[in-house]
């Protein structure tokens, strides 16, 4: 996952966020918010190794979002 796809599902899930009607969704989806900022950040200042993803940082129950 590249830095553009990190910002644009950070933008997704903190759309969510402010529209869900369930508390339990809101915060799914502000801690998601929170997670991706977490690898921007890491991909902006501590630029990993060549060939190695920040979005690997992710645990794999976490998955991007798709709107198809």
């Amino acid at each position: 996952m590249d830095l553009n796809d990190l910002f644009y599902q950070h933008q997704v899930s903190l759309m969510r966020a402010h529209r869900a009607t369930c508390v339990d969704a809101k915060l799914v989806h502000e801690e998601l918010a929170h997670r991706y900022a977490r690898l921007i950040e890491h991909d902006r200042h501590d630029r990993p190794r060549r060939g190695r993803s920040p979005a690997r940082l992710m645990t794999s129950a976490i998955r991007p979002v798709n709107d198809a």
